[in-house]
């Protein structure tokens, strides 16, 4: 998965609208990288993957495999969690729509029937404001 940014010389260049154009497309990329990031971190904790390599967690087999803080593997597990448990959340997060930030508020408390309801309108409005 290569991504070719513009340079820095490249990006002085570009015009004020050019170069709000370039961040906003870096910060859509950046947004579905940490989707991806944090489906994977799922998969493989719904896969045990962190048991073959004997660790007794996903975070602690995260923090091993990747050189993250506890508090970076714990966010990207919940934030995973969060993902497959809200098709909604998972579509937005995916065509990024939405970020991390988002994928947090989300992710440290189970939504009950009416705060999902609400929050799919408002996926969908957001959706209908910002097509991709």
């Amino acid at each position: 998965m290569d991504v070719r940014l513009p340079s820095i010389d490249e990006l002085a260049d570009m015009t004020p609208a050019e170069r709000e154009a370039a961040i906003a497309a870096a910060d859509r990329v950046r947004r579905q990288m940490e989707s991806f990031v944090a489906e994977g971190v799922q998969l493989a904790e719904s896969q045990r993957q962190h048991r073959i390599d004997g660790h007794r967690t996903v975070t602690a087999w995260a923090r091993a495999s990747f050189n993250w803080s506890d508090a970076t593997a714990k966010r990207v597990a919940r934030n995973g969690r969060a993902l497959a448990d809200l098709p909604h959340l998972r579509a937005a997060a995916r065509a990024g729509h939405i970020g991390v930030d988002h994928l947090n508020a989300f992710s440290f408390r189970p939504l009950d029937h009416l705060a999902r309801t609400r929050f799919t309108r408002r996926l969908r409005l957001c959706r209908h404001q910002h097509p991709p």
